[in-house]
C-alpha cells in the first residue's frame, strides 16, 4: 500500500460513510479505530493487512479525527487476537462475502 497520501485520495478511500460508521459506533475506542482502520483498507487492498504497518500513519490519523479519536488508540488495538479475527469476520459480512468452505478442501 502507498504510504504517501494527497488529501483527496484520503478523502476518497479512507472516509467512512455512515452504515460504515453504524457498524463501529458500539465498539470501545481502540476497537472502533481499528475495525474502521480494517474496512477501509480491505475496501481499497482487497485483503486484509498483514500487520499494524501496513496501515499509513496518514490514514491512521484520517481515520482517527473522522472518528473523533486519538490516533495513538491504534497502538493499544491487538493485531494478534480474537478481536481482530471476530473484525475480519463482521468486515466480510457487512460487505457480503462469505468463505465458501467446498473451495477450502
Amino acid at each position: 500500500m502507498k504510504r504517501i497520501w494527497q488529501p483527496e485520495e484520503l478523502i476518497e478511500h479512507w472516509t467512512l460513510l455512515p452504515s460504515e460508521e453504524t457498524l463501529v459506533k458500539r465498539k470501545t475506542a481502540s476497537h472502533r479505530l481499528g475495525l474502521a482502520l480494517l474496512l477501509k483498507f480491505y475496501q481499497y487492498e482487497g485483503q486484509f493487512p498483514a500487520n499494524k504497518g501496513d496501515i499509513p500513519t496518514q490514514a491512521i490519523r484520517y481515520v482517527a479525527e473522522q472518528l473523533k479519536l486519538d490516533p495513538n488508540r491504534f497502538d493499544k488495538y491487538d493485531f494478534n487476537g480474537r478481536t481482530v479475527k471476530a473484525h475480519r469476520v463482521a468486515i466480510r459480512d457487512f460487505l457480503g462475502f462469505r468463505v465458501l468452505l467446498d473451495l477450502l478442501c
